[in-house]
C-alpha cells in the first residue's frame, strides 16, 4: 500500500534532505515555523517497525512530497506471530 502527501510549503534545501528523518532536525529555512524536529523521525520509526518506508521529494520554494509505503497485511501478521 502506498500513500502520497504533497504540500506547497517552503521546501527543504537539497543539501539538508538526507537529515529529514533524524531526531530534532529542522531545516535552516524553517526558522520562522514552530516545531521540535521530532515528527518525521517518529513517523519513520513506526514505519520501520511495521516494515514500511518513507521517502521525501522536495524542491526549495515549491514544497515537498512524502511517499509512505506499507507492506501487505499478511507481512505484518507474520511479523506479529514471530514476536509472540
Amino acid at each position: 500500500m502506498q500513500g502520497r502527501e504533497t504540500d506547497n510549503g517552503t521546501g527543504i534545501p537539497a543539501e539538508e534532505q538526507e537529515h529529514l528523518f533524524e531526531r530534532f532536525f529542522r531545516p535552516t529555512n524553517a526558522s520562522g515555523i514552530s516545531g521540535t524536529g521530532l515528527g518525521l523521525s517518529i513517523v519513520k520509526k513506526y514505519l520501520d517497525l511495521m516494515g514500511g518506508t518513507i521517502h521525501a521529494e522536495s524542491i526549495p520554494g515549491a514544497g515537498s512530497t512524502f511517499i509512505v509505503e506499507l507492506p501487505a497485511v499478511s507481512v505484518l501478521h507474520d511479523r506479529a506471530q514471530s514476536l509472540a
